[in-house]
């Protein structure tokens, strides 16, 4: 009997030259051919076939490695696999955690299939980077949720200014104060426009410093060195200043 499950797994994923060959050492002790196919940045596919020609593959700027798919195949006996694993590294869309790893998994052996998929999930931890957390975040939806605070603050600015008897943050909405409201609603969609372009101005940054998927062979590997870099500077730079700050509030109270 043909047991079957399909899954995928909320992480980013790093696809270096080390990881890829542990990962592959791992398969080869469950299954006799293993087939690797990868698709690239401007649409081709490429079927690698061995894991030799997947890091041997130039894997430059302008035809770069965007996913690969892995098929791992055991013994074929009456009409069928006795066990099959298909396994993708590609970025799918979700709300919050990045989807980077989808698999299918078919088997004979209950007792196999359970144990195996186990180590499996323990053993695709080697594909999480250490950044893995960062890639949760999302400024344009982050800073949305934070717009009914902001109102709440404005109306609460609003009826204070009312209370003092100062001009109000809103205008009261009669005609003679038509100039007002418009100015009022154009402050909001700035505010509004501000958060978006902001939002969306951060989400570029985290996307090429911290990508949810990433396949670091051939010269990605030094453009992954670069990022860490400019990651690293720009870490750096913002812990040397909160300390900075911490120094000062404490030395100068």
């Amino acid at each position: 009997m043909q047991h079957s499950k399909h899954s995928s797994i909320s992480q980013a994923s790093l696809l270096t030259s080390q990881s890829i060959e542990e990962f592959d050492q791992f398969l080869r002790n469950h299954f006799q051919t293993i087939t690797y196919t990868g698709k690239l940045v401007e649409g081709t596919s490429i079927d690698f076939l061995f894991k030799e020609n997947v890091l041997s593959y130039s894997n430059n700027n302008r035809r770069n490695l965007e996913s690969i798919e892995i098929k791992c195949y055991g013994e074929f006996a009456d009409r069928e696999w006795d066990k099959y694993l298909s396994i993708s590294f590609k970025d799918e869309m979700s709300l919050i955690k990045p989807k980077t790893i989808s698999y299918h998994l078919s088997y004979e052996s209950r007792e196999w299939g359970f144990k195996f998929e186990d180590d499996l999930l323990s053993e695709i931890k080697i594909f999480k980077p250490i950044y893995n957390i960062l890639t949760y975040a999302d400024f344009i939806g982050g800073f949305l949720l934070l717009l009914p605070a902001i109102l709440v603050l404005f109306l609460v600015l609003d009826g204070a200014f009312r209370l003092m008897g100062r001009r109000p943050v809103f205008a009261s909405g009669n005609a003679n104060n038509t100039s007002n409201d418009l100015s009022s609603i154009s402050i909001v969609f700035l505010i509004i426009t501000i958060v978006i372009v902001l939002g969306y101005v951060l989400n570029k940054i985290r996307d090429y410093l911290f990508p949810r998927l990433y396949i670091a062979t051939g010269r990605q590997s030094k453009e992954y060195e670069k990022k860490m870099w400019i990651a690293g500077i720009l870490l750096g730079t913002i812990v040397l200043g909160l300390a900075i700050e911490f120094l000062s509030s404490i030395l100068f109270k």
